[in-house]
């Protein structure tokens, strides 16, 4: 999904298949391809400036929002915090699968797929999950102990 997220934006051009695909997505591939021209990736990320605000005074539309999980991730958080989400979804994920708890997996892959077009991955208040990860590590670490011991 982040790979999907980040490269349509780059090749969305105002004559191709996407333009209809963009319509669904209520012009995030735009906003997305916006942004990248506006900002760079850094390796700490940085300060986005979005503007809700709708209609200028010279009758421009000045809304700007990246609503992309993975654009905002990438452009705001930065490449290094990009790739350890990236980590823990994955290492979440994984556990998930190898302890067998369904719900957990599901969650995370729900997540990830609704972060295509809404910014939900590293907030915490509508995606708790974040938070479980030094749990989740620590049990998996525990795990693999256990079973070098053994």
């Amino acid at each position: 999904m982040f790979a999907f997220s980040i490269l349509l934006p780059f090749i969305y051009t105002k004559n191709s298949l996407l333009v209809k695909f963009d319509a669904v997505l209520s012009g995030r591939l735009k906003f997305g391809q916006i942004a990248f021209q506006r900002y760079n990736v850094t390796l700490f990320g940085q300060l986005i400036v979005t503007d809700l605000g709708g209609i200028d005074e010279n009758g421009v539309n000045t809304y700007f929002y990246i609503d992309s999980g993975y654009v905002s991730l990438l452009l705001q958080k930065g490449l290094i915090l990009c790739v350890i989400v990236l980590l823990a979804y994955t290492l979440i994920s994984r556990y998930a699968v190898k302890t067998n708890n369904r719900v957990l997996f599901i969650w995370c892959i729900m997540i990830c797929i609704f972060s295509f077009v809404n910014n939900v991955m590293v907030n915490t208040v509508m995606n708790p999950l974040l938070l479980m990860f030094p749990v989740i590590l620590k049990q998996y670490k525990r795990n693999t102990l256990r079973k070098k011991i053994v």
